[in-house]
This record gives structure tokens, C-alpha cells and sequence, in this order.
């Protein structure tokens, strides 16, 4: 049962690495090219499960009206909680399959939505895709809720629309569009319809996507060459190239502002029809290039830069992720400098992946993290604390899991959803499972 699981290639991964993270273990200063293995640990299913309940699946049923149709907590036992199956069979609807959901006693904001394709997911440090995988099985049920089209043909849409993910090693990214590939494939056949890939939002984030000297004439021809809008395009791209592992902390928004683009698009000869988000800016822009390169690498590299740049740049609904963890000598110099320059908070992966997601997740929306539980009660992560206990968000649910819940890793952990840009005098769930 364990090598049928949806998760099995990133566990098998994470072993196959094994005894580089070992030798990176004995290390105090990581080079960029160590950042992606050393982080590299498999984040337990019941904990993937506890996260993305208690944020897309309770995002969802108060989005809909139904924040009481969880399951009470003393119909399952532990183990039926934690053992539930995916199957249409066992569990046919968000409420049946979550449950690890913990309802709030009084009605809570949620984004709206008018059709399941407008959903996004992302976790911006993806690995092999165990968060994505489950966010799947909860987004597969909304759509049999909300939509009539026939069950075949959801797993497509659900990959076309709802997906999204980020890594620095590209390894991690090809296994987790695999897995996702394998997933969906798996369900559109078990409904006896056909699979056909659609483009999937899973890119990496290594820095030599940014190599794209072989296809600057394109981008000349495109936006002018010497233009504000080149400038700040070749701003972005040096910013990408000489900073290794900073991955999904590249802050797009802080160079390339919206209101910045509003003045360009007569540059761009698309005039009072042109884009006036950032967002819609750079998708055409990828269309744009999509129409005049070829396949050399120089131009392969700009489409895909421009991929992670749109990536970057849309509004979620919920982020979820295990994060890198690392300060000082294990981050390397260049991303602590970045970081110092973009971010308002101390220089901490975790820390600055949490400020990332704020960003990216629009307000009201969900952010679920497994981190260090250092961050409770280290002096030096006071402000960040009081912002997201108050000012910039609110505690939806937090569970301190205490130690060993990732193998091979020598830290207590707690996993947390917040909700995103809100203030609210909503008193959050707070579990200690070390005392339950």
C-alpha cells in the first residue's frame, strides 16, 4: 500500500539524497547549490492533511455557507481520522474528506468565487508536489460540487486551473508535474474517460532561467530597446541571475510596480486595451515572446523566466508549503542582502517565505506552514509575530507538533493557518499534541 501512494516518488527522492543533506548537515555555511537539498525533507500526510484541511477546505465551505458540515470530532477515532481514504467511495465530499477540519464558532470571511477554475493554489517551495497532490483530492470534490461537467474531465481542469508550484531544484519540479500528471491520469481513467496534459503551473525557480542573453532582441523588439520598461525588465533579470537560491522570494511587485506598467502600455502598442494589473502585463508579454523565439536555450530560458515571473505575480487563495529553514551561514550571502533590501522582516528563510506568501495570497485568503517553533518565542522575531497575531493577519489554527514529525530533522515544529491581510478578534485554535 505504502509504493501505491500518491507521495511515494518524493519520499524515495528524499532518501536518494539522503547522504548529501547528511554531509550538508555537518556544514555551517551553505553554498547556493546546497540550499535545495539540505531543505529537503518529506512532510508526513497527516500533517499535508491537517494543513490543507484547516485552509482550502475550510476556505472553501465558508466561501459556500456550509462551515458546520465538518465532521464532529467524536464520530472518527485517531487512527480513522488519520487513515482516511481519498476515495470517491470514502470520502465524496470536502466535509467527509477533511477531516482534520476544525471548525470556527462564529461565521468567518472567506473570498468568493464563482466557478472552481478561479481557485488557486500554490506552495512556493514545492519539492515533489505532496501538498499540491492533496490540495488536488480536496479541489477535485469542489469541483463535483460546484460544476455539472462529467467527472473525466475534472482532473485537466484541475491541473490547467488550480494548480501552482515553485522550487529552486529542478529535479523536485519535473517529479512534482510527474506526480500530478500520474494523479490526474489515474482519476480521469477511473471515471473511463481519457487524459490529455495540459500545461501545468509548476516552474523552477534556478537561477539560470535567467540566462537569457541569446534572446534580448527579442526582448528589444517586444518593449524598445532603452525603454523604462526594458530597464526595469533587465533590472529584475540581473537581480535573479547573481542572487542563487532565492526562489520564490523574488519580490516582482518591488521592481516591476503596477502602477509603473499602467504608463507603459502604449509602449507596448497595446494603448487604452492594454493590461493595467502587473499580473496581466507579463502574460502578455510571455505571449508576446511565445510568438517570436524558437527553441534555443537563450530563448527557451525567457519563456520560462517570464513563466515564473507571471507565477509570481497572481493572487492566490491559499498558500501552502514546508518551507526552507535557515539564518546566517545557512543563507547564503547574496539572499540575506536581497532579503535586507525587499523584505521588512529578519533574514530567516521561514520568516521571509511566510512575507512571501502574504503577498502572493489575497486578503482573507489561507496560509498554511509547517515551521520551527522558534519562531514563538525568539526575540528577534517579535514584530513578525505581533503583525501576524494581529495586524497583518489573524491565527486560524495552530498545533505545536514538538519533535521528530520530519525524519532526519532536529527541530520542534508547528504547523499554522493564517489568514492573510485581516485583522480579526477571532481567538485561533491552539493544540498542543505532545500533551494530547
Amino acid at each position: 500500500e505504502v509504493w501505491r501512494a500518491d507521495d511515494v516518488l518524493g519520499w524515495v527522492y528524499e532518501y536518494y539524497n539522503r547522504p548529501v543533506v547528511e554531509a550538508l548537515d555537518a556544514k555551517n555555511t551553505l553554498e547556493p547549490d546546497d540550499v535545495g537539498p539540505a531543505n529537503q525533507f518529506y512532510t508526513p500526510h497527516w500533517v499535508v492533511r491537517m494543513l490543507a484541511d484547516n485552509s482550502l477546505g475550510k476556505l472553501y465551505l465558508e466561501a459556500t455557507g456550509q462551515e458546520s458540515a465538518g465532521l464532529p470530532a467524536e464520530e472518527l477515532s485517531v487512527e480513522e481520522r488519520k487513515e482516511r481514504l481519498v476515495t470517491p467511495e470514502d470520502a465524496p465530499s470536502v466535509p467527509k474528506l477533511c477531516t482534520y477540519l476544525i471548525p470556527d464558532e462564529d461565521d468567518q470571511g472567506a473570498p468568493s468565487f464563482d466557478h472552481p477554475s478561479e481557485l488557486r493554489v500554490i506552495d512556493p517551495a514545492c519539492g515533489s508536489g505532496h501538498f499540491l497532490l492533496y490540495a488536488f483530492d480536496i479541489l477535485e470534490r469542489i469541483w463535483w460540487a460546484e460544476t455539472d461537467l462529467d467527472r473525466n474531465e475534472i482532473p485537466a481542469k484541475i491541473l490547467e486551473h488550480n494548480l501552482y508550484g515553485v522550487d529552486i531544484d529542478l529535479r523536485s519540479c519535473q517529479l512534482s508535474a510527474f506526480n500530478l500528471y500520474l494523479k490526474a491520469r489515474t482519476r480521469a481513467e477511473e471515471e473511463d474517460g481519457s487524459f490529455e496534459m495540459p500545461n501545468v503551473g509548476i516552474v523552477c525557480a534556478d537561477a539560470r532561467v535567467a540566462e537569457v542573453e541569446e534572446a534580448v532582441d527579442v526582448l528589444d523588439q517586444i518593449t524598445g530597446e532603452g525603454t523604462d520598461v526594458r530597464e526595469a525588465l533587465d533590472e529584475i533579470i540581473e537581480e535573479f541571475q547573481t542572487t542563487e537560491a532565492l526562489g520564490s522570494l523574488l519580490n516582482v511587485q518591488s521592481t516591476l510596480s503596477e502602477e509603473f506598467m499602467d504608463q507603459q502600455t502604449d509602449v507596448m502598442e497595446w494603448s487604452g486595451d492594454g493590461p493595467h494589473t502587473l499580473n496581466g502585463f507579463l502574460r502578455q508579454l510571455r505571449e508576446a515572446v511565445d510568438e517570436r523565439t524558437s527553441d534555443s536555450f537563450g530563448e527557451q530560458n525567457l519563456r520560462s523566466f517570464l513563466n515564473l515571473l507571471v507565477v509570481l505575480t497572481q493572487d492566490y487563495d491559499v498558500a501552502l508549503m514546508n518551507p526552507p529553514y535557515g539564518a546566517r551561514g545557512r543563507m547564503p550571502d547574496g539572499v540575506q542582502e536581497y532579503v535586507r533590501d525587499h523584505y521588512k522582516y529578519t533574514t530567516e528563510y521561514y520568516i521571509n517565505f511566510f512575507e512571501a506568501c502574504n503577498r502572493l495570497v489575497r486578503a482573507n485568503g489561507r496560509i498554511g506552514m509547517l515551521v520551527p517553533w522558534s519562531f514563538m518565542f525568539n526575540k528577534s522575531f517579535q514584530e513578525f509575530r505581533e503583525d501576524f497575531v494581529g495586524g497583518r493577519g489573524s491565527f486560524d489554527f495552530f498545533s505545536e507538533f514538538g519533535y521528530d514529525i520530519l525524519d532526519n530533522a532536529t527541530v520542534g515544529t508547528v504547523g499554522t493557518v493564517v489568514r492573510s491581510d485581516t485583522e480579526s478578534a477571532q481567538t485561533g485554535t491552539f493544540i498542543r499534541l505532545p500533551d494530547v
